[in-house]
């Protein structure tokens, strides 16, 4: 029997089912067949086609896709060997575009679908109108062309109900999209021409729903503790509000300014006690502005500076805050409360009055106080008058974040369980704090 005859024969067995005693065998004959048929030896192409048509079949049956693999570097070859146009191409690429797409299944990589479509297509175009073979490459199109419509609605369906665009900001119903994207002119031209390549536009519309569906599917089986972190960076990254991060309680894992559940928003810590008129400061301030140089210039520096440092966001975990920084010098424990197994700490900052608060454990020396509450709008300090009402609005109490030194220039935040209020000790105590931006995780 000639390797031809053999090939005929392997094809036959294969396409019985007669393949979980024998397909073993076979490959071993084979790889022993193609190593006595060199190149340049006349049944070498047919060798090759042997070799890649069982390993094809024997992943069909055992699923192991190193043999798919080697099934489309063999068939690759045999290509390889024929001129371009040649008629003896066109089955060689129809197994390869099969290979292709038998991956695609296993592996659900979108590239592997293309390439099956663009192989067959061009194993159609050596199957002019007419040819007998021309049939099965239309039918193997049509098949690659359902296969995007299944990906593309398969994995949706198990998606919730109600969808999430984080980008958009918007809610969807699941299955009113799916029904509107059915409907598409992109989708039934996708589909009404199984003997045509997609165009990019088609394929690209394709892919950014399925990543839509796929990433929201992806996201609803996150723990309520991930998806509520992506959400409030999302939200502080689109409006840069700091009101985000005004808090108390249990932190996040998914990041440390971020509540670990959404109730401390439910009740929210007590506002800092404002001056009821920001023109008029306290007494001791006054006397001590009479011999004080004017704070206006310094003012409208750091105005400037506050202006120039970029919107609150949050970076790959990382959130990056523009803020005003107040060192602490000391971090004192004047007192333990036995009864409720508290440690009372005095801190006293570069800048601020002297801020006392309880917490279960012992705070770290040499952490900074951050004043992260800052709405700036640059047209408003255009004269010293707005300069010295700017000053003034930040010489009211704030809610300060305490926040650990780490390395690389990165900070966490701590004490997220206390109410920590800050107050400059006058204006010259804000013009002592630190324009800067904070890296926080």
């Amino acid at each position: 029997m000639s390797l031809y005859d053999l090939a005929i024969y392997i094809r036959e067995m294969f396409d019985k089912g007669d393949v979980e005693v024998d397909v073993n065998e076979v490959i071993n004959f084979a790889r022993a067949a193609l190593k006595h048929c060199r190149p340049g030896h006349c049944d070498h192409v047919t060798s090759l086609s042997i070799l890649a048509t069982c390993l094809q079949r024997r992943f069909r049956c055992q699923g192991a896709i190193e043999d798919l693999d080697q099934a489309i570097i063999l068939f690759h070859t045999v290509l390889e060997t024929y001129p371009s146009g040649n008629e003896a191409c066109a089955t060689p690429l129809h197994e390869l575009a099969h290979c292709f797409a038998n991956r695609f299944g296993k592996l659900a990589t979108m590239a592997d679908l293309l390439d099956a479509i663009r192989i067959e297509k061009v194993a159609l175009d050596l199957h002019p109108p007419g040819h007998p073979d021309r049939l099965e490459s239309l039918n193997s199109l049509n098949n690659y062309h359902q296969l995007i419509g299944n990906v593309i609605f398969e994995i949706p369906r198990g998606c919730p109900t109600r969808l999430l665009d984080s980008e958009a900001g918007m809610l969807y119903g699941r299955d009113s999209q799916i029904s509107s994207f059915e409907k598409s002119q992109e989708y039934n031209q996708l589909l009404s021409s199984p003997d045509t390549l997609p165009e990019p536009s088609h394929i690209q519309a394709l892919t950014r729903f399925s990543e839509f569906l796929v990433c929201i599917y992806l996201s609803c089986m996150e723990s309520a503790e991930n998806a509520l972190g992506r959400l409030l960076a999302e939200v502080i990254s689109k409006s840069g509000d700091t009101s985000i991060l005004d808090w108390i309680g249990q932190s996040s894992a998914f990041h440390s300014c971020f509540p670990a559940t959404i109730a401390p928003y439910q009740t929210l810590p007590p506002s800092p006690s404002l001056s009821t008129d920001l023109t008029t400061p306290p007494p001791t301030q006054s006397i001590r502005k009479l011999f004080s140089p004017s704070p206006v210039r310094p003012a409208r520096k750091m105005h400037q500076a506050l202006s120039n440092l970029p919107l609150t966001q949050c970076v790959n975990f990382r959130l990056i805050v523009p803020c005003i920084v107040y060192r602490i010098r000391t971090i004192t424990l004047p007192r333990v409360d036995a009864s409720t197994a508290t440690y009372v700490h005095q801190i006293r900052a570069v800048g601020l009055e002297p801020i006392e608060i309880a917490l279960s454990a012992r705070l770290e020396d040499n952490i900074p106080c951050a004043d992260p509450s800052l709405e700036l709008d640059p047209s408003t300090i255009t004269n010293d008058a707005a300069a010295q009402q700017w000053l003034t609005q930040l010489e009211q109490p704030f809610g300060a974040l305490l926040l650990r030194e780490l390395p690389h220039n990165e900070h966490r935040r701590v004490a997220s369980f206390c109410n920590i209020t800050a107050r400059p000790t006058d204006s010259s105590g804000v013009l002592k704090g630190e324009v800067s931006t904070l890296t926080i995780v």
